[in-house]
């Protein structure tokens, strides 16, 4: 009779409206109907999300065969299950050819799975039956989970696993914004199912969901506690919220799968006043849709200041929660129609348009709002120290930006240049990142100082004088190396190569493409960061923050800003722009008086300065004002 009810209540729900469904579902889970003004229970903003969350755009992270490439690039190919075999339908299954263990599933929804631990035994036909009703559901349509639409259904066989005890706990670690808040452990699924949950030190919550009582057992907990922590937060550190799965077998981990909407909504934590906790940690969307333009080179793949600032933004956007529509403008001359075209179909949409990139190709789009005399809220985020010059020469028009509603520049002296010019609504926001490491100790090289050139490698960076410096110090017996990190062009590669030639203690070791992590991994093993850059017109370069992120001591030319972000004779020195001598002697002098280790910790305290979630919080704030 039970089953007869369900597929009446399925067959109805399918064809209601979404808003309605979830209103019913709201009143199955917690009694009484969604609404906005009083949503305080985890399961309401669950609701929530699947109406406003843009919970569409993850469908490649909640398909179970899809999200495996997802997998090894954030977190490595080690901790994936092996699939025996793929198939698009039941047609293609042949049992003689599959293992006497195995386990098919499928790549969508929750609970598809068959666990066969001796295929003698298998009734292969019930087994096909069931597949193929599973293959006709549609989670969009029964729990109207935008995140499962338009994903090709797949049957996933995979390796069968189970630790020596013959036990395989299935580990679920809950994440809010990146971060692990509390792990739920089932027991005896298909008996006596049972659950704990457990916070990120393993201890026990007295917390339960729905009808599941808690194991009365004791769990030890996992050896590798804190790498599972660390996979889950790196496989969620770009999402508001994810349940992510993790198996222990042995004490090797294997991801099961990640979730974004965990049972639907439907499941009560208790006692309430804990489910209403766990809430408070899940921000609802904001209401406003935000139109991001910036030049983040995801198919150029480009790396340089603007790029770097432009993916930390985007990240950032990413994790706040929002409806977010982004349009990558990196090679706007050879992409123009196609640019111009993605903005004009987004731009009707949106309520707030946050643009960050280069003054050439910003200047377009500003433009072009403004000669449209655009009623919406605009944020502008320069890069780079040379706008307000632009506009004080004409070179860029005055009127063009006068309309933005927020212009962030990175340097108090360009905010003055711009209240100088007339222009009341600019604001001095720090260049920034977003780091997953934090260190709190820096390395000590004994017996040698390594220098780091992070960066774009061009003449006009300095490259060339850094590499002299190293090769003159080394003549006169202070022992130094030079490694260079950073994209380069062909033709500058051979000059590159002829200037280190067979120099041992300079090496060129080629790009890092940065994902918040393994750039401090490399630079953190340094002492000195060297940037004798020539661009008098700099603005806050992302190397300098990587830097202090990373804990080194810095050398600097005395580019137009440069003793706003560097503490001359704290954290490291600043010399004469252009002037080799003065290079050379300063650092000279700053390896022999000793006073690099103590520069480095200074400049890991100033880390906190730079990072993006420090320095946006007001920036969030007015994502979500009226317009």
């Amino acid at each position: 009779m039970h089953e007869i009810l369900k597929k009446i209540y399925r067959a109805i729900i399918k064809r209601l409206p979404t808003k309605i469904v979830l209103n019913i579902e709201n009143l199955r889970g917690y009694k009484r109907p969604l609404k906005k003004k009083r949503i305080e229970y985890f399961g309401e903003k669950i609701q929530w999300m699947k109406m406003y969350g843009g919970l569409e755009k993850y469908s490649n992270l909640v398909d179970k065969y899809v999200v495996r490439e997802y997998v090894k690039n954030k977190v490595g190919e080690k901790y994936l299950t092996n699939i025996i075999k793929v198939y698009d339908s039941t047609s293609e299954i042949d049992f003689d050819k599959l293992p006497e263990k195995f386990v098919l599933k499928l790549n969508t929804g929750s609970g598809y799975n068959i666990i066969c631990k001796d295929k003698e035994k298998l009734n292969r036909e019930k087994t096909i039956k069931q597949l193929n009703k599973w293959l006709k559901e549609d989670y969009t349509k029964i729990k109207k989970e935008p995140q499962y639409k338009n994903i090709n259904k797949k049957i996933i066989c995979e390796e069968y696993m189970e630790s020596k005890d013959g036990n395989l706990f299935d580990y679920k670690l809950f994440c809010f914004k990146g971060k692990v808040e509390f792990i739920e452990v089932d027991f005896d699924r298909f008996e006596n199912h049972a659950m704990n949950f457990y916070n990120r030190n393993w201890k026990l919550l007295d917390l339960k969901k729905g009808k599941y009582p808690n194991y009365s057992g004791e769990l030890k907990k996992p050896d590798n506690l804190s790498e599972m922590i660390e996979v889950a937060e790196r496989l969620s550190d770009e999402l508001q919220f994810a349940r992510i799965d993790l198996y222990d077998v042995d004490g090797k981990i294997y991801f099961g799968e990640i979730t974004l909407t965990p049972a639907g909504g439907l499941t009560p934590f208790t006692p309430i006043e804990k489910d209403r906790e766990i809430a408070k940690l899940l921000d609802l969307p904001m209401k406003n849709q935000i139109l991001y333009i910036g030049s983040v080179g995801e198919k150029s793949g480009r790396l340089d200041g603007v790029t770097i600032k432009s993916r930390c933004l985007l990240e950032y956007l990413k994790k706040c929660n929002i409806n977010l529509k982004f349009i990558d403008v990196d090679g706007y001359k050879k992409r123009f129609v196609n640019i111009i075209t993605k903005i004009l179909v987004n731009y009707k949409k949106s309520d707030v348009i946050v643009i960050c990139s280069s003054s050439p190709g910003a200047s377009i789009i500003i433009r072009f709002l403004e000669k449209i005399k655009t009623k919406k809220k605009v944020i502008y985020f320069v890069c780079g120290g040379v706008l307000g010059q632009y506009i004080k020469e004409n070179k860029y028009k005055h009127k063009w930006y006068r309309f933005i509603d927020k212009i962030y520049v990175e340097s108090e002296e360009m905010k003055i240049q711009f209240e100088e010019l007339g222009f009341s609504q600019v604001e001095k926001l720090n260049n920034f990142r977003n780091p997953k490491v934090n260190y709190v100790e820096v390395t000590e090289n004994k017996g040698i100082t390594k220098l780091v050139f992070f960066g774009r490698v061009i003449k006009e960076k300095g490259i060339e004088e850094a590499i002299k410096l190293v090769k003159e110090l080394s003549n006169n017996n202070v022992n130094v190396s030079l490694d260079i990190y950073g994209q380069v062009d062909k033709q500058y590669l051979e000059v590159l190569m002829q200037l280190t030639g067979e120099n041992k203690n300079i090496e060129y070791k080629g790009a890092i493409n940065p994902n918040g992590k393994i750039e401090y991994e490399k630079l953190h093993k340094y002492d000195i960061f060297i940037f004798p850059t020539h661009y008098y017109g700099e603005g806050l370069p992302g190397a300098l923050i990587d830097a202090y992120i990373s804990g080194l001591a810095v050398a600097v030319s005395n580019w137009k800003y440069a003793f706003e972000y560097v503490n001359n004779g704290e954290n490291g020195i600043i010399f004469e722009i252009n002037n080799y001598e003065d290079m050379y002697e300063k650092v000279k002098d700053m390896i022999q008086s000793g006073k690099v280790q103590e520069y480095k910790k200074m400049s890991l305290k100033l880390a906190n300065e730079y990072k993006i979630d420090n320095i946006l919080i007001d920036f969030k704030k007015k994502l979500n004002k009226k317009t």
